[in-house]
């Protein structure tokens, strides 16, 4: 499929020129983003158990920051220092957390 969008694109570019090929090439590329966006949404829907074990994990993360003092210390916790006590990457917690509660982390506990 991103193939066939891919080779959309090239033959658009190697035809004749005019005045739709500009459009026609933005509108193949958005079909290709709009399939990105789709499959990328997808893990989180799929993933729904290792989802909420992941929160779980967020959740214990969370709860010792809070009581080992720190917040006093240094405030609220990055996104970034919670994504690398979990393994994971700040974009993938930030996405994750965004499919199952439409909000960014910055705006449940956290700040970037």
């Amino acid at each position: 499929m991103l193939n066939s969008i891919a080779q959309n694109i090239e033959q658009e570019y190697q035809a004749n020129i005019d005045r739709f090929s500009g459009s026609v090439i933005i509108a193949q590329l958005e079909l290709l983003l709009t399939y990105s966006e789709r499959f990328y949404q997808r893990q989180f829907i799929t993933r729904r158990i290792a989802s909420h074990e992941l929160l779980t994990r967020l959740e214990d993360v969370l709860t010792g920051y809070f009581n080992s003092g720190a917040l006093a210390k240094q405030g609220l916790p990055s996104v970034t220092y919670i994504a690398e006590t979990l393994h994971i990457s700040p974009g993938y917690l930030s996405g994750l957390l965004r499919s199952l509660t439409v909000k960014a982390p910055s705006s449940i506990c956290m700040i970037n």
